[in-house]
């Protein structure tokens, strides 16, 4: 056998190792999560809404609902062909998403509407990806989103924060044990559907003292629907991914 020989099965062995490794990454996320016991899950699902209640835990992963929120502005723009331009999460846990299109009209509408609202339907799907065993797949998913988020982010704080999401996501896919993503999952979920549901009261507060520099606010400026309409809308949306989510928990209680 020649040298040249030699050189090709070497390259064809590699290339079966790799597509072998691939492979089993594959059918490694796609393969399904035993669901813990229904009493686990609400009672990691009770835990998660009282962090939200409480100070210290509330400032330190407040800044998850504010990236969830930034994604939510983001996602809206490329569903409605708008340009994303940059992306701030800044340290005091505000956020800003700039994007390129009609100032007016149904896209901007939509952009503007979708922060407050999209960490609780984040929430509810994390939960129900969850339960359904299919959490690994979704969080390798929520893993490829937060990257295109990093690409979009543009100052160091956010870049730093949605980096560590990133790392995060990408351990609890590849290498957390089912029951405990399972559990992690539904934690989280819960987390980002009460804080969105703190966030919206806390910007109904913020309105009546004069404020007047949220997405609500922007959206009652800009449209005919006064800001108290808007807040109503996007509290719907809230409360509809809380039922749904507390459907599928009870549900699994009720089985057990």
């Amino acid at each position: 056998m020649s040298p040249r020989d030699g050189y090709w099965q070497q390259g064809v062995r590699a290339v079966d190792d790799i597509l072998a490794q691939v492979e089993d990454g594959v059918r490694h996320l796609l393969g399904t999560t035993p669901v813990p016991e229904a009493r686990a899950l609400l009672i990691v699902a009770a835990l998660a809404v009282l962090a939200t209640l409480w100070g210290p835990v509330w400032r330190a992963g407040r800044v998850f609902l504010t990236i969830a929120h930034e994604g939510g502005h983001a996602a809206a723009a490329v569903l409605t062909r708008r340009s994303v331009a940059r992306v701030r999460i800044n340290p005091d846990t505000s956020g800003l998403t700039q994007t390129y299109g009609r100032p007016h009209g149904p896209g901007a509408a939509l952009v503007s509407f979708a922060g407050y609202p999209f960490p609780a339907m984040l929430g509810a799907g994390l939960v129900a990806a969850a339960v359904s065993g299919y959490g690994r797949l979704w969080t390798a998913v929520a893993g490829l989103a937060l990257v295109v988020l990093l690409w979009w982010t543009r100052n160091l704080y956010g870049w730093l924060a949605v980096s560590a999401c990133v790392v995060g996501t990408a351990l609890l896919a590849w290498y957390a044990p089912g029951q405990i993503l399972v559990l992690a999952l539904v934690g989280i979920g819960m987390f980002l559907l009460a804080g969105s549901l703190r966030d919206l009261l806390a910007e109904r507060r913020a309105r009546r003292a004069g404020h007047r520099s949220s997405d609500v606010s922007s959206l009652g400026a800009r449209s005919r629907l006064p800001a108290g309409a808007w807040w109503l809308a996007m509290t719907g949306v809230v409360a509809l991914s809380g039922w749904l989510t507390w459907e599928q928990l009870s549900g699994l209680y009720r089985l057990s």
